[in-house]
């Protein structure tokens, strides 16, 4: 699907392929013939909304592409009027995807304009605040007082749709701990073990990205592809996606804490609003120090596996990434096995859970990848309480460590 395609990789054929399947415009989707300021005007109205495409080139009929499509005459400024028109009409402005896509002989083009659902409406077109309502008749409105409370609405309700994705999965967390029998006498489930759970979602989830049916394979596709423990064909469907998990008892932990009591686990859930999620073992309960390195490794792969769910999807908005760690007041972080040539001393944690979150593009994710995970694994370890200035950490221990450049290079 063009929509679900990186902009990077979208060709002149992929447009005129695109075209021939007659698809009607929509609240998602709009076709220009050329280059106007009504493209601000869209560009608004999507961002307000649910973001989407616009292709730059094409006729149409109302609400089709008129055949055949051939684009306009290339000219190599295109980007930049189309960034002036952003830059004049709306506020506050904001950052589309856009790529001028040539013919063979370089004489013709279309533009593609792919435009997120923005974390900061409502923007404005020349004052005024624009929905897209993808009746072809009137594709753009100027919201109403009612539709600027519906927009607020909507968001809310997303929000609190993320919520309780994130609550039902630590429901289900609980439960699966308690049936392979990670019991520890305080009745606290987990307790002993550090537990890291990561997670991504869109910042405002609200139509189904896939079927419940796709995230099984899904699901198993991204653990195998990007190093994450899993077991081989036992994903299994939960309301809303797929989930995958095994644990196992560690016997030192059992010795020390009673029977049952920790051990090495992963826990993965897919749902279909773009929810994601990987719960595992940070340190186990006899252990004082937890290995940043191992934490990056796992974050890193992480992260390469979300962008390859969302490359997978036709969503091209924000997320929302969240790291907590949990049950590690007290431990100690280390930093020495990162084979730097900087040294940082172990630092010991005094909050009993950590938290970092950050929201960023799809876009910023795919194509600066290594820059966000060095800016998250940064996050992480001021939050884990490691001192030394950003320049230091960042080029120390991050870009000097082998392991981790190695990672980075690898997750391109």
């Amino acid at each position: 699907m063009l929509e679900s395609r990186s902009v990077s990789d979208i060709s002149y054929e992929d447009i005129v392929k695109f075209c021939d399947l007659k698809k009607y415009e929509g609240q998602t989707l709009d076709y220009k013939q050329d280059i106007s300021k009504n493209i601000a005007k869209t560009i608004a109205g999507m961002a307000n909304t649910f973001g989407g495409n616009i292709l730059v080139g094409v006729a149409d009929n109302g609400d089709k592409p008129l055949l055949p499509a051939t684009g306009l005459t290339y000219k190599s400024n295109y980007l930049g009027t189309i960034e002036n028109l952003i830059h004049s009409h709306i506020q506050p402005v904001l950052h589309v995807e856009t790529k001028i896509c040539a013919n063979s002989t370089q004489n013709l083009c279309f533009i593609v304009i792919r435009v997120p659902q923005s974390i900061t409406t409502p923007h404005l077109f020349d004052g005024m605040p624009i929905i897209r309502t993808g009746q072809s008749s009137r594709p753009e409105d100027i919201a109403s007082p009612d539709q600027l409370s519906w927009l607020y609405e909507r968001r809310q309700q997303s929000i609190l749709l993320k919520k309780s994705l994130y609550d039902r999965n630590s429901d289900r967390f609980t439960n699966w701990l308690r049936e392979i029998g990670f019991f520890n006498p305080s009745r606290e489930l987990g307790a002993g073990n550090a537990i890291l759970s990561l997670s991504v979602c869109p910042v405002f989830p609200t139509e189904p990205l896939f079927s419940y049916k796709e995230a099984i394979d899904l699901l198993d596709r991204l653990a195998r592809d990007h190093n994450m423990h899993f077991t081989q064909g036992k994903t299994r469907v939960v309301a809303g996606g797929a989930l995958n998990a095994h644990g196992q008892v560690d016997p030192k932990a059992a010795r020390t804490f009673g029977q049952l009591a920790q051990g090495d686990f992963d826990f993965l859930e897919l749902e279909q609003h773009g929810f994601f999620l990987h719960r595992t073992t940070a340190s186990l309960p006899y252990q004082q120090e937890m290995n940043y390195l191992l934490l990056a490794h796992k974050v890193i792969y992480f992260l390469a596996a979300s962008r390859s769910l969302f490359e997978q999807t036709a969503y091209s908005g924000f997320i929302s990434f969240l790291c907590n760690i949990s049950n590690v007041a007290g431990r100690c972080v280390d930093v020495q096995r990162c084979q730097a040539s900087a040294k940082l001393e172990p630092s010991y944690i005094v909050d009993k859970t950590i938290d970092v979150q950050s929201n960023f593009s799809i876009s910023e994710l795919r194509d600066q990848f290594e820059e966000k995970a060095c800016e998250i694994l940064e996050l992480i370890a001021h939050a884990c309480g490691l001192n030394g200035t950003d320049n230091l950490f960042q080029a120390e221990i991050i870009k000097n460590s082998g392991v981790l450049k190695n990672l980075l290079l690898l997750a391109r």
